[in-house]
């Protein structure tokens, strides 16, 4: 509870400009103002402000003091620690939501007062900020004098929000008694627990042994994610069908499919379950629940599929490859991997759902760069598809992409051939001091010169040549001395860097840089200023043709480029692109982007042509927007001179 208040105290902060008192924080968290101040003094809160302070001043409250980015900085770290806005973490909140969601008649606010123990003012302050969440999706509390308090809206929106509640909820240790799970392993002990404590009326066992018959039928498992969120949706759907609540879903044509037949399977065990009859437009909405689950395996033809995808995801692979300056090319791994995660995700998305993804705003902070790349490189797959990737499966893309660069950055090494005609001492020798000072280098094969053919080239990443003997003009050859020196190690270490880099000189990139690079400082409020202003610049000068400001309102529209950090990287499509080119526009204050608050926009036009520069230009900038320390250099950039400057260091 000290932690979720602390949090609280410190959005309230992050978001005033002026003295907040210490009256108005005390009334909203339910405590004395002596507890405000212990919380602001206490060494948490110190922790929780990094490089801010709090300032005090009487007559006046409190008020955090910072420069702009370290005031960023603690909202990025209380938007990572709770990105629901702490709605979920009051027991009391839980609670009274819980009861309006599960409950057929309304409510008093004295019937709450009563069984939860709290003063009927401290309900209606609770009421209210219930009533600031909902209506937020559209879900309105009514509140009727003599009649109670009851909940209206949609009620798909009504479940999604249930739903919510649910995977947020945490409880403390006082309100729940741990219940040992012994029906499947994929629920944790505590998982249970809190699906048994929310649904207590309900027999979730009798839920769990459904969704096990309903795998059966497909024979696949469901992921342990998704088995979870699964087993939240149909109690759900349960706990509403039990108060009079239903759902209308007319989509007939999912009959045809093995997921329908699962439903019902599902269907007929609820009903003799718990007694209640189930529509066919309820079947209709589990067969949707099944279809947005993943599997534990793919039952998926691998080469039913290949012949199929295979141009388009080795397309998606050479741009992810050049933009991050990682050779993903023969990664035959990845490649798998991504043929058989796009199948049913593009089934998915067809038959329009979506698969929640519960680490997807780790994913984008902790690999901004990559999920930068997928999003800017997915729009041949999406067009091959018909379809647009939502923000979820593009975090789902981007695990594979991660994936594959740790098992590059940790097995992969440089297949080296090392020419020595010096006798197997010397070059035991030789091969021994090069690995010890070169990490990256395995030696695989060891040569005499009259060995060595045109193929031998081609058969390896990089060759070392300690005799006279090799006339062939290669770039993957270097020449050392049989007794190598500390000046032949660093020229090899250079090779190598460069070879990482995609790098011929220090000066590649800077002319795309100087040539198609601009900032802008702005004082924007919305994101349709930003893209309207600067998706018609492009076009009046021509980097782009007419129609690439609607196409970046087209993108948006399907998915938010917000990439976390607060970044975006907004793009339209790349057949209207004349000229490679990036926006960079900072913004004085914040604004709305999709689900997050963006203090920097990178407006890019892309048509993913194979210019040297450009990649490394890219790869460079995805390094940098992956880097907290280089990113916030970047946001102090003011000029072309200073970003050229970052882009050599």
């Amino acid at each position: 509870m000290k932690d979720d208040n602390l949090n609280y105290i410190l959005e309230i902060l992050t978001q005033e400009s002026d003295y907040t008192t210490v009256h108005y924080i005390a009334k909203k968290l339910n405590v004395s103002k002596k507890t405000v101040y212990n919380y602001i003094n206490s060494d948490e809160m110190k922790t929780l402000l990094k490089k801010c302070s709090i300032e005090k001043k009487q007559n006046k409250g409190i008020k955090i003091i910072g420069s702009e980015e370290d005031i960023l900085e603690v909202k990025r770290v209380l938007e990572l620690s709770n990105p629901n806005k702490n709605v979920f973490n009051d027991d009391c909140t839980s609670c009274i939501l819980r009861i309006l969601f599960t409950s057929k008649d309304p409510y008093i606010t004295k019937t709450f007062s009563k069984e939860l123990h709290k003063s009927q003012t401290s309900i209606i302050n609770e009421l209210d900020k219930i009533s600031a969440y909902l209506e937020k999706m559209n879900i309105h509390l009514i509140k009727k004098k003599n009649f109670g308090i009851t909940i209206c809206g949609d009620e798909r929106t009504i479940r999604e929000a249930f739903k919510e509640l649910c995977i947020n909820t945490i409880f403390s240790d006082k309100d729940t008694k741990k219940t040992k799970n012994i029906y499947d392993t994929r629920l944790t002990e505590e998982m249970y627990t809190k699906i048994q404590t929310i649904f207590n009326e309900l027999n979730i066992k009798s839920i769990i042994r459904c969704i096990n018959l309903s795998e059966n039928v497909l024979n696949n498992k469901f992921t342990e994610n998704d088995f979870y969120t699964l087993l939240i949706k149909l109690s759900i759907l349960v706990s509403r069908i039990k108060i009079g609540k239903k759902i209308i879903n007319n989509n007939a044509y999912l009959k045809n499919i093995n997921e329908f037949l699962a439903a019902q399977i599902i269907s007929i065990n609820l009903e003799q379950n718990f007694k209640i009859k189930i529509s066919t437009d309820e079947i209709y909405e589990i067969t949707t629940y099944i279809l947005s689950s993943r599997n534990q395996k793919d039952n998926i033809n691998y080469e039913d599929i290949k012949s199929k995808n295979t141009v388009m995801v080795k397309k998606f692979i050479v741009s992810i490859s050049n933009y991050l300056g990682i050779n993903f090319i023969d990664d035959n791994e990845l490649f798998k991997n991504l043929l058989l995660h796009l199948k049913p995700a593009i089934r998915r998305i067809k038959f329009g759902l979506k698969s929640d993804n519960p680490l997807l705003d780790r994913i984008k902070y902790e690999y901004t760069g990559v999920y930068s790349v997928v999003l800017t490189s997915i729009d041949e797959l999406e067009k091959e598809c018909g379809i647009y990737f939502d923000a979820n499966e593009i975090g789902y893309i981007c695990l594979h992409v991660v994936a594959a660069a740790n098992r590059i950055h940790q097995g992969r090494y440089l297949k080296t051939c090392l020419i020595c005609d010096g006798g197997i001492t010397i070059s035991k020798y030789l091969e021994s001091v090069i690995k010890k000072e070169i990490k990256e280098i395995n030696i695989i094969k060891t040569l005499t010169s009259d060995s060595i053919n045109k193929e031998t080239f081609s058969d390896f990443d990089l060759i070392l040549d300690s005799t006279n003997a090799l006339t062939i003009d290669s770039k993957n050859s270097i020449k050392i001395n049989e007794f190598i020196e500390i000046n032949e190690i660093n020229k090899i270490k250079d090779w190598i860097l460069n070879k990482q880099l995609n790098l011929s000189n220090s000066h590649m990139g800077i002319d795309f840089l100087k040539k198609n690079v601009f900032i802008f400082k702005e004082n924007m409020k919305t994101r349709k200023e930003v893209l309207d202003k600067f998706g018609k610049y492009l076009e009046s000068i021509k980097y782009v043709k007419n129609g690439y400001t609607k196409s970046l309102f087209d993108r948006e529209e399907k998915t938010p480029t917000s990439v976390g950090r607060l970044i975006a990287v907004p793009h339209g499509s790349k057949d209207l692109v004349n000229i490679q080119s990036l926006i960079i526009i900072k913004l004085l204050k914040p604004i709305p982007w999709g689900d997050q608050e963006v203090d920097m926009v990178m407006l890019l036009s892309l048509n993913f042509d194979n210019n040297d520069q450009t990649k490394y230009f890219f790869k460079k900038l995805y390094e940098i927007i992956s880097d907290e320390n280089l990113l916030s250099k970047l946001k102090k950039v003011e000029n072309l001179n200073e970003l050229e400057i970052l882009f050599r260091e």
